[in-house]
């Protein structure tokens, strides 16, 4: 999935806080896919639960 520079920093901050069992940022950033009926909307399961990323780099689970 492709990300703006906003959400390319958000998940790179999920990353720093808690790898979430991620050997590198390039394996944590693969996780991430798109919220089906909304692809520009960012999904990726992190501790347990889903969090989304929206364009203006907003995270909300």
């Amino acid at each position: 999935m492709r990300l703006n520079k906003v959400q390319q920093r958000a998940v790179y901050d999920l990353y720093k806080g808690n790898p979430d069992g991620s050997a590198s940022y390039l394996a944590f950033r693969r996780r991430v896919f798109p919220l089906f009926g909304e692809p520009a909307v960012a999904m990726i399961q992190f501790c347990g639960m889903f969090v989304g990323i929206e364009v203006d780099g907003y995270v909300h689970s």
